[in-house]
């Protein structure tokens, strides 16, 4: 399975939920297959620990699904 099939999979039981691709390979395909769906990041190898967390910081915040009662956003 690729991994946005992995994360279409795991969106229909938690929508909104982020999703972060890491690879060292992609972007040369993405420019000539198009783009990842929206929603999803591409984090390009190779990363520091700094950027990644950041990344992961940035796909929390700004996703899609609402803070609401029991769930609270991820912070």
């Amino acid at each position: 399975m690729f991994g946005n099939e992995l994360a279409a999979q795991v969106r229909t039981a938690r929508p909104g939920l982020p999703a972060l691709f890491m690879s060292g390979y992609a972007r040369p395909i993405l420019d000539v297959q198009g783009a990842v769906d929206a929603g999803i990041e591409l984090l390009a190898k190779p990363f520091t620990e700094a950027s990644l967390l950041a990344r992961v910081r940035h796909a929390i915040e700004s996703r899609s699904e609402p803070a609401g009662p029991g769930r609270p956003r991820c912070r």
